[in-house]
């Protein structure tokens, strides 16, 4: 038997590829002996056969899971195979899994064509009876799967906060997931009913905070090279100058309210306490309160006004004036 997980909603596929893992484990192997995983970017069809082979005295049947196969350099590998099932697929009593977690269709994967042997193994792989693509949810879906999370979980979301929420993490479900369990256990430990517009503001992170963070930090430890390499990953991305402009200036004052704070012999609670903000935010940026002084924060914080200001008018190119400013 052959199964085909494959599309860009990597949480969802995961967790079918786990399930099926656990169904066989459950039916036919407790111990699991008899899972084997397959690092599809190195495969070999000699590999593959000995895996498929070798059965132990209590399990008929393997479970072979082959990962990331259509990353493999070799453009033979996809011709091997495809002749290795089409002449094994009859016979064998094992059962054997595809698993892609990227954007894969009959054209192109990821951002690459198929090259015609790759496309003709992917055709082989999309008629099989076990075959399911993962699409990202749909924003209808994604609300639907986020209040039943919640809702599982002995809590409440409104609509409006749950909008907010996908707002502000976007389409990624494995990172929508990781931080509705925060905002799970936040609220618990508030003895709280529900998640609300404010917990939301306060602690969930979307993915520019964190490379806004990393972007920070990338100054405080005076990594010029590293700091751009993300500024250009940021802006390849699609995220805007003016977004990142903003998010930066907006990190750069939390470390000057933290390192003001730390002058004042202020300890962590103590600190929270006069800045309002959340523990995580406050353990997590003091380390980068190290390398800069409160004149220094100052300065690059004024600078970036300026370059905000002169960026909206019109003045002055804002990508040159950040270089400037991170530069020296």
């Amino acid at each position: 038997m052959i199964l085909f997980l494959h599309g860009p909603d990597a949480f969802h596929s995961r967790q079918k590829l786990n399930q099926l893992i656990e169904q066989f484990k459950k039916q036919r192997d407790p111990h699991g002996d008899n899972v084997i995983m397959l690092d599809g970017e190195k495969l070999t069809i000699d590999e593959l056969n000995a895996k498929a082979a070798a059965q132990s005295l209590l399990a008929q049947k393997r479970l072979i899971i082959v990962e990331g196969l259509f990353s493999h350099r070799e453009e033979a590998i996809f011709k091997g195979l495809l002749a290795y099932l089409e002449k094994n697929e009859k016979n064998g009593d094992n059962v054997l899994i595809f698993y892609e977690n990227r954007e894969l269709d009959a054209t192109t994967f990821g951002a690459k064509k198929l090259t015609v042997a790759r496309k003709k193994f992917f055709d082989y792989l999309a008629q099989q009876k076990y075959s399911e693509k993962f699409k990202l949810l749909t924003p209808v879906q994604l609300r639907v799967w986020i209040q039943e999370t919640v809702r599982e979980n002995g809590l409440a979301i409104a609509p409006a906060d749950t909008a907010l929420l996908i707002n502000t993490l976007e389409n990624d479900a494995w990172h929508i997931y990781n931080e509705m369990h925060k905002l799970i256990h936040f609220a618990k430990g508030q003895n709280k009913h529900s998640i609300d517009a404010t917990d939301i503001r306060l602690l969930a992170r979307g993915r520019l905070d964190d490379n806004i963070f990393s972007l920070t930090d990338a100054v405080s430890n005076n990594d010029r090279a590293l700091f751009f390499s993300l500024l250009e990953g940021q802006l390849e991305s699609g995220v805007s100058f003016q977004q990142i402009l903003v998010m930066l200036t907006r990190q750069f004052k939390i470390i000057l309210q933290i390192k003001e704070s730390l002058l004042t012999q202020k300890n962590q609670k103590e600190i929270i306490a006069a800045t309002k903000l959340h523990p995580f935010v406050v353990q997590k940026t003091t380390p980068q309160t190290r390398n800069f002084s409160v004149g220094s924060l100052k300065e690059i914080i004024g600078r970036l006004i300026v370059i905000d200001y002169q960026t909206k008018t019109g003045q002055a190119d804002g990508l040159t004036g950040l270089t400037l400013l991170f530069a020296q």
